[in-house]
C-alpha cells in the first residue's frame, strides 16, 4: 500500500468544479457522505509489551477495514472528518516539521493515514475539515510577524487572554490561548499563525499513499472553518471580550474604513445624518456601533487614543441599535463583511498555493448560515456554498416565546422559529413530518434557501434526532429537495463509535438516543431501518435518477 515517492497524479484525477457542479474526467459527480472520526484507535496501555501493541494495532486495523466495508455496503462514496494531523486541541501546535510516524505504530497520524488509504482503495473521496484544527498559542509566537513596535503589546495581550481563561474543574490553569479567536480575522500575527498551522497540516505526508495531503486527489473539498459564523458573532459583541490590544486595533480599522469611504467628516455626516457628541473622523473617535444588541460605550472606543478617551466623557454608558441611523448600521455590516471576506481570500490564496488538490478541488470558506444572511453572501464569494439542517423526532407542546423581551425583529423571528422547531405535532409527543407542509425546515429553512445558481451546493451536515418514530422518511425527503435543487454533496451526521465492527454481530446494538447535552441521537451507526432508507436514497442521488427542477425556487 505504501509508496516511496511523492508522485503527484495527473490533473484529470482530481474532482473540480465545472459549470457550477462537481466533475471528474468530464463526468458529473455527486457524493453521498458519512461524517465521523477516524476509527482504529488501538488504545495502548503504558505497560503494553511490543507484542501486545502489535496485536492491538492489528485489531484496530481490522476494525477500520470493517468500517470502510460498512460504508461501502451502505452506499456511501464520501467521508467528511475533522482530524488534523499533529494537532491537539489546547496544546500549542508546532510550526516546525513533525517527526514522521512509523507505519503500524498506532499513533494518531498512523491511524488517520491508514484509514484514508483504505478509503482511497475503495474509490471514496474525502472532505477535509481538519485545516481549522489550529491548536493554541503563547506570547512567544509573537515572532511570526516582524513588527517591533507592537511586539510588547501583543505579548501582553496574549498573556492576558491566557490568564482570562477558566480551566475545567479540577484542572490546572491553562498556559496557552486557542488560536481560533475573533481577532484572527484582523490581527496580522494571528492570521499568519493560522496560515502556518494550516500549511503544516496540508504538508503532512501519508506514508501509505506516498502523497502529501495537499496533493492527494482523495481530498476533493477543503474547508477553511467549521461554523465560524464570524459576522453574526461579531455583531453579538464577541470582540468586546478581547484584550484591549485586539479590540483597539479593530476600532482603529473601523475608523480607517470610514476615512477611506467618506474622505471627510462632512461627507460622513451627510450620509449618517449626525454623529454622537465627541465623535470626530479625523481624530479617529467614531464608536464601533451599532451592534445587534446593546453596546457598552467603554467597549466601543479605542482606549489607546487619548482623544477618544476625552470624547467618551460626553456619551451615554450604553447605546442600542435604535439609537443610530440605518446608514451607520449598514456601514458596520459592510466593514465587517469586507474584513471577513478579505481575510478568507488571503487564506484561500495561501491554501491554493500548497498543492495540486488544494488548487484544483473546491474550497469552502465556512459551513452553515448561523441565522445570518451575511454568511450566505460570504459563501457566494468562494468555490461552493455549504449549509446544514437538523430536525427532531420528538418534542414538547408549542410554547409561545417571550417576544416582548427581545430587542429586535431578527431575534424575535429566530425565537419564534426556534419554538416551532422543537414542538410536537402528534398528541403522543412525536413529530410526524409527513403531516407537515413539504420541506425539511424545523425553524429557519437553512437547506431550502442555501443553494446559489452557478455554484455547487454541499449539505455538510444533516440528520433527524432520535428518539424518532418517523425517521426512515427523512432520507427520502432530503433526496427530493436535493434533486429539485441539483445538489452536489450530502453528508450525514454522525457515524458514532463502532468498536466491534469487525465482529459478526458488530452492528447489532441498540440505537443511540439523546439522553443528555450531547446529541448522540443523531448517530445512525446502529439504525438498520434508516440505513436501508439512506442506501436507497443515496443510490438515487448518486446516479441522478431524479431530474432537477428547471428553475428551482
Amino acid at each position: 500500500m505504501a509508496e516511496s515517492r511523492n508522485v503527484v497524479p495527473d490533473d484529470s484525477e482530481y474532482v473540480t468544479v465545472r459549470d457550477g457542479h462537481l466533475q471528474l474526467k468530464g463526468e458529473r459527480q455527486r457524493f453521498w457522505g458519512v461524517i465521523g472520526s477516524f476509527p482504529g484507535n488501538p488504545k495502548f496501555s503504558a505497560d503494553d509489551s511490543p507484542a501486545q501493541r502489535e496485536a492491538k494495532v492489528a485489531e484496530a486495523r481490522a476494525n477500520a477495514d470493517a468500517i470502510v466495508q460498512r460504508f461501502s455496503d451502505l452506499g456511501f462514496n464520501f467521508v467528511r472528518y475533522w482530524y488534523a494531523a499533529g494537532t491537539l486541541g489546547q496544546s500549542p501546535a508546532p510550526l516546525a516539521e513533525r517527526k514522521p510516524y512509523v507505519m503500524g505504530d498506532g499513533s494518531p497520524d498512523d491511524i488517520a493515514d491508514y484509514f484514508l488509504a483504505r478509503l482511497k482503495e475503495r474509490g471514496f473521496r474525502v472532505w477535509t475539515a481538519g485545516l481549522n484544527q489550529l491548536g493554541s498559542i503563547t506570547p512567544d509566537d509573537v515572532s511570526i510577524v516582524d513588527d517591533k513596535p507592537t511586539e510588547k503589546a501583543w505579548r501582553e495581550a496574549v498573556a492576558e487572554a491566557i490568564a482570562g481563561q477558566k480551566p475545567k474543574p479540577g484542572k490546572p490553569p491553562l498556559t496557552s490561548w486557542i488560536l481560533k479567536s475573533p481577532a484572527q480575522v484582523w490581527d496580522p500575527r494571528l492570521e499568519a499563525l493560522t496560515i502556518a498551522r494550516m500549511k503544516a497540516i496540508a504538508d503532512h505526508k501519508n506514508q501509505y499513499t506516498g502523497l502529501r495531503w495537499a496533493d492527494d486527489p482523495l481530498f476533493c473539498v477543503w474547508e477553511l472553518s467549521n461554523e465560524q459564523w464570524w459576522v453574526r458573532r461579531m455583531l453579538a459583541g464577541s470582540w468586546q471580550k478581547l484584550p484591549s490590544f485586539f479590540k483597539n486595533s479593530l476600532i482603529a480599522r473601523w475608523n480607517e474604513y470610514l476615512r477611506r469611504k467618506y474622505t471627510s467628516e462632512d461627507s460622513l455626516k451627510k450620509a449618517w445624518g449626525s454623529l454622537l457628541p465627541g465623535e470626530n473622523l479625523d481624530r479617529g473617535t467614531i464608536l464601533f456601533a451599532p451592534m445587534s444588541g446593546a453596546t457598552s460605550t467603554t467597549a466601543s472606543f479605542n482606549d489607546s487614543n487619548p482623544e477618544a478617551l476625552a470624547a467618551m466623557q460626553g456619551l451615554k454608558q450604553e447605546y442600542k441599535r435604535e439609537d443610530f441611523p440605518a446608514a451607520r448600521a449598514s456601514d458596520v455590516i459592510e466593514f465587517l463583511l469586507d474584513l471577513h471576506i478579505s481575510h478568507k481570500k488571503r487564506l484561500e490564496v495561501a491554501v491554493k498555493s500548497w498543492g495540486k488538490s488544494t488548487r484544483l478541488s473546491p474550497l469552502v470558506m465556512d459551513t452553515g448560515l448561523g441565522y445570518d444572511i451575511h454568511s450566505q453572501f460570504a459563501h457566494q464569494q468562494f468555490d461552493a456554498t455549504a449549509h446544514d439542517a437538523y430536525t427532531n423526532g420528538w418534542g414538547p407542546e408549542f410554547k409561545e416565546p417571550d417576544l416582548a423581551a427581545l430587542p429586535n425583529d431578527q431575534q424575535r423571528a429566530v425565537a419564534q422559529l426556534g419554538s416551532e422547531r422543537v414542538s410536537r405535532n402528534q398528541t403522543d409527543g412525536w413529530i410526524n413530518w409527513l403531516s407537515r407542509p413539504p420541506g425539511l425546515a424545523q425553524g429557519v429553512p437553512w437547506l431550502e434557501a442555501g443553494s446559489m445558481p452557478g455554484k455547487p451546493f454541499f449539505g455538510y451536515e444533516t440528520q433527524i434526532q432520535q428518539p424518532a418514530k418517523y425517521r426512515a422518511d427523512y432520507p427520502l425527503r432530503l433526496l427530493a429537495l436535493a434533486a429539485i435543487q441539483d445538489w452536489d454533496i450530502i453528508c450525514w451526521h454522525y457515524w458514532g463509535p463502532a468498536p466491534h465492527a469487525a465482529l459478526a454481530d458488530g452492528f447489532s446494538k441498540a440505537m443511540d438516543v439523546t439522553t443528555g447535552t450531547h446529541p448522540q441521537g443523531y448517530h445512525f451507526t446502529y439504525d438498520e431501518v434508516q440505513a436501508a432508507s439512506m442506501r436507497f436514497a443515496g443510490h438515487c442521488f448518486r446516479q441522478g435518477l431524479y431530474l432537477p427542477a428547471a428553475k428551482p425556487t
